[in-house]
């Protein structure tokens, strides 16, 4: 295996390589010793549900594949997507290298095409729009291909149905190009023909979720938790939610059909009206969303959700702000501001710098710093274990838990 993690084990007090026998022996020793109703040590609980939740992971051998692949933390993010049963087979493909460099092509192709495109408008270059938007083909054809193996693995409606999406997105950028050029002088409301289909396509994979029983049971399903709450209003709200992006999307598509092919006059300024107000609402949703699921979660589990939810509006305001001044500052260079094109991309290549940084030098030089073989094996005790990734942030990071420091002494126990 590529990356290892070793808490699971640790808690347990068996070795990475120890058959299921050995963890089921090592957990019925540990349950007993630590279950709340004979241990009467307040930290008792939390060793036992944490025991309980490694065990969980250990003894089914899909999620100890994808848990030894990617780690704890990796294995959460896997499992909170949604992939189920398919998660194993993408982890067995994609491993923190491949994501790594995978996004470093990514930003990195965004950042020349943001170039790109203002040398351009400045009239610095005189390149057709073809080269100009290279950068974005590079992109969306390696986004492609990446879809394209993603289905023939997953081998789902929904894998098969993105790889459609990420078509239509060539076929929009080859209108657009075409147009742009002056090869072709169709209307843009036609140009425009892939993105309602990536639109329609993104509406119809969600029409399972309309039914009653998925409207019940949307707090214990990872892939219907993301559009959990209903405004209060029910039913009917729940279904608003669901389709509450396809809506916002849709109406800014329609405004910039009818402005670009001259069938209103008003300002570009209009024009943001529908992004200024749909970043707005759908940044309400998604705190009505987070606060949804932490009134229907347990006790045990509000700390972390709180935690997750935390981050998650802290990244949307992160990607928010920027893409939003953004888009107001172009909105007003259309309409005949007076400043440079190259001041209007500032909130966006600070946005994308940032995300260079992290992705292309920072989380590369930090997965380098990893532990190598030997290190692992004299902290931890287990003999040829690589530290995963996240299992090396969370150590560096995080506060170790008192009861971990006693592993040793649980495999001890256990023999």
């Amino acid at each position: 295996m590529n990356f290892s993690s070793i808490r699971y084990y640790t808690l347990l007090g068996v070795e990475p390589h120890a058959t299921q026998d050995d963890i089921k022996k090592a957990y019925r020793v540990l349950a007993l010793k630590y279950h709340p109703d004979k241990n009467p040590d307040p930290e008792a609980a939390d060793i036992f549900r944490d025991i309980t939740q490694a065990y969980e992971v250990l003894s089914d051998e899909t999620k100890r594949k994808l848990y030894d692949q990617y780690g704890e933390e990796g294995y959460k993010i896997f499992e909170s997507t949604g992939f189920g049963e398919n998660a194993g087979a993408l982890a067995a493909v994609f491993s923190i290298k491949t994501f790594l460099a995978t996004m470093c092509i990514l930003v990195s192709m965004v950042v020349l095409a943001s170039v790109f495109l203002v040398v351009k408008i400045k009239g610095a270059v005189g390149w057709n729009w073809a080269s100009v938007f290279s950068p974005m083909w590079i992109l969306i054809g390696f986004v492609f291909i990446v879809t394209v193996l993603v289905a023939v693995i997953l081998k789902s409606m929904g894998a098969r149905m993105f790889v459609v999406q990420t078509a239509a997105a060539l076929v929009f950028f080859a209108l657009l190009n075409a147009n742009l050029d002056h090869r072709t002088h169709i209307k843009w409301a036609l140009v425009f023909i892939p993105v309602y289909v990536m639109i329609v396509i993104n509406a119809a994979l969600k029409l399972p979720r309309l039914f009653r029983a998925n409207y019940h049971r949307r707090f214990a399903d990872p892939e219907l938790k993301e559009t959990s709450t209903d405004f209060g209003l029910g039913y009917g709200g729940y279904v608003l939610r669901t389709f509450l992006y396809e809506l916002l999307v849709s109406w800014f598509v329609v405004f910039m059909v009818v402005k670009l092919d001259g069938v209103v006059g008003w300002t570009w300024g209009i024009n943001m009206i529908p992004i200024v107000v749909g970043l707005f609402v759908l940044f309400v949703a998604k705190l009505a969303d987070n606060a949804m699921e932490l009134k229907k979660a347990d006790e045990e589990s509000k700390p972390e959700i709180a935690s997750n939810n935390s981050m998650v509006v802290g990244l949307w305001v992160f990607f928010a702000i920027p893409i939003l001044l953004f888009f107001c500052l172009l909105a007003a260079y259309l309409s005949g501001r007076q400043w440079g094109i190259g001041a209007v991309f500032i909130p966006l290549f600070i946005l994308i710098g940032i995300l260079f940084l992290i992705f292309c030098l920072c989380l590369p030089c930090i997965l380098c710093c990893v532990p190598n073989v030997a290190d692992a094996s004299q902290q931890y005790g287990f003999p040829g274990t690589e530290l995963d990734f996240f299992a090396m942030i969370n150590h560096r990071m995080a506060k170790p838990q008192k009861f971990l420091e006693n592993g040793s002494s649980n495999a001890e126990h256990n023999v």
